[in-house]
């Protein structure tokens, strides 16, 4: 027996079985059926029939698609594997000639914009700070509120965060920094960082699903709740974001996701006792990272990057969690993240030029141009420009008959640190847009408010 299989007979795995059918209720034979991304698939019998065994237990999040030539794949996804069991997942394949061209097609949809950035001295928790929900102002309270991915309230979260106020000296349990510093080691010691390089080979790996495939209506619902991280232990950025948020709020501290680009931090109210307060910033995600690799439990607590404590995109403006995209379709999708490029320029007539060329190109092209991939070195306490791209890519043929799609991304928030210059998108499908606009949501607790560059899509 070789390595390999070795490995195999030691994994934990079940089994997956079902029938392929076509969009008339008849059975379809020889259609290839594989897991996604991995080497593991079969062909269906004459009955349409299939099986595929030893399947790794993982995250639950395979997928399964069946292909066949003269029909649209059929796809299913959020599969969990249970070891030693057999799970049923039915396919449909459609014919070609039955169905409309964009089942065929991939839908991608990229978002650029280009901010003036001035750095700041990020601010620093203090061990003054007291854990006095009283003293918080009323627009910071509404942190405090469990949110939609954010279940604060769940039994198992408050499980957790009473584990940790239990685990900090009595006489220190109103000192609000050293609840925080508690709840960051907690997540960083006890939750990975969902990375194809910790995780080889597992196609369920967040990572590798945002950068080959994931299934769902959108990735905001792709993406694990603070519950679901404590179950699976295993998380994305935005992920951590939302556990740490979450055992924040339980512990009464307010809480939010702060997303730089694609990567959220979390930032917690730093309450001082004559009533005055501050945001500060924690990376529980790299901070994994650091305690895994050197044991370091300080090296993201506050977080590190000084365009941590004034992000890029924002922050969430009410108790539910920013997402750096969003899409909703109404039958679960194959989609894949785009993380897009970034450049920076000085801070200069010739930068701001340069900056607004570059913008232009991506406009046109899709990218950023290539003879411009160096970016400047700009000290880390020097005003500059950047050019952010970001988006996806949604491959269309699970969408069943819905024609109508509204993609939104959100407008980076200006501040005195921030500055909003231009913005656009591309796409490759330019003549599927009906309308572009510019959506305000408004918060009238916390007097937050977000912009969402909005496309709505008709495909044809």
């Amino acid at each position: 027996m070789d390595l390999t299989s070795l490995r195999r007979a030691l994994t934990p795995s079940g089994s997956i079985y079902g029938t392929i059918l076509d969009d008339e209720g008849r059975p379809v034979s020889n259609a290839q059926v594989r897991i996604y991304g991995s080497s593991l698939s079969t062909y269906s019998d004459c009955s349409g029939r299939y099986r595929i065994d030893n399947i790794p237990v993982a995250a639950p999040r395979y997928i399964v698609i069946a292909l066949k030539k003269g029909y649209i794949e059929g796809m299913q996804g959020n599969i969990n594997i249970i070891k030693d069991e057999d799970i049923r997942v039915d396919l449909e394949l459609i014919h070609k000639k039955h169905a409309p061209e964009y089942l065929s097609e991939e839908l991608t949809v990229l978002f650029g914009y280009l901010i003036a950035i001035t750095p700041t001295i990020p601010n620093l928790p203090t061990l003054d700070a007291i854990l006095e929900p009283s003293l918080y102002p009323e627009k910071i309270r509404p942190f405090l509120n469990p949110g939609k991915y954010i279940e604060s309230e769940d039994p198992l979260v408050s499980k957790i965060a009473e584990e940790i106020l239990s685990s900090i000296p009595k006489s220190k349990r109103k000192k609000q920094t050293v609840i925080a510093k508690a709840v960051y080691d907690w997540v960083v010691k006890n939750i990975k960082y969902d990375l194809m390089r910790k995780f080889p080979n597992d196609v369920t790996c967040g990572e590798w699903q945002t950068t080959f495939g994931a299934w769902g209506h959108s990735f905001e619902e792709w993406c694990y709740t603070a519950s679901e991280v404590l179950r699976t232990r295993r998380a994305i950025c935005i992920e951590f974001a939302r556990l740490t948020t979450a055992l924040l709020r339980a512990l009464k501290i307010p809480a939010r996701p702060a997303p730089l680009v694609a990567h959220p931090v979390t930032q917690w109210w730093v309450q001082l006792p004559n009533g005055m307060g501050y945001w500060c910033s924690m990376d529980t995600s790299r901070g994994s990272l650091a305690y895994e690799e050197r044991g370091d439990l300080w090296a993201e607590f506050p977080s590190a990057n000084v365009e941590h404590m004034i992000g890029e995109l924002g922050y969430a403006i009410n108790e539910d969690a920013p997402i750096h995209m969003y899409w909703h379709t109404e039958r679960p999708c194959l989609w894949r993240e785009n993380y897009g490029e970034r450049h920076i320029y000085g801070y200069s007539e010739d930068g701001l030029r340069r900056a607004k060329a570059d913008l232009e190109y991506f406009e046109l092209k899709g990218h950023l141009p290539y003879f411009r991939r160096r970016n400047m070195r700009i000290p880390p306490m020097r005003k500059h420009y950047v050019v952010q791209t970001r988006g996806f890519s949604l491959t269309l043929s699970n969408i069943g008959d819905q024609r109508n799609l509204t993609v939104k991304f959100p407008l980076p928030i200006e501040t005195e640190y921030r500055q909003l210059i231009a913005y656009t998108h591309w796409t490759n499908h330019p003549e599927w847009i009906r309308k572009v606009w510019i959506e305000e949501v408004k918060d009238k607790r916390t007097m937050e408010s977000l912009k969402l560059y909005c496309i709505n899509f008709l495909m044809e």
